[in-house]
């Protein structure tokens, strides 16, 4: 966890935890899986974005959605990029689809 952690400092945490219903442990367990998307792509930039389709094709939750692109669409912060997320769109989506 320490390792994962160091990717946001301490006052990043917060306020994505401020921002969403999530805790500190589940916006770094969200990280893990953003970076396990793509890691060639994500591990180094915080800011990189995937594809809706990238989205919908390897995460599970959105692979049996038959919303999964309208989804991608709502939570991306991007005009033109057809639904792609960055990291601040993902944990955006992940709280409103949290049990909290």
């Amino acid at each position: 966890m320490g390792g994962q952690q160091s990717i946001f400092s301490e006052e990043e945490l917060q306020d994505y935890k401020d921002l969403t219903y999530l805790s500190k442990k589940d916006i770094i367990r969200a990280h893990k899986r953003w970076v396990a998307l793509a890691p060639e792509i994500l591990e180094n930039d915080i800011h990189a974005r995937l594809s809706a389709e990238k989205l919908y094709n390897d995460l599970p939750e959105l692979r049996v959605n038959p919303f999964a692109d309208r989804l991608c669409k709502v939570f991306s912060s991007a005009e033109s990029d057809g639904g792609g997320l960055c990291f601040d769109d993902f944990i955006d989506m992940m709280s409103v689809f949290s049990e909290r």
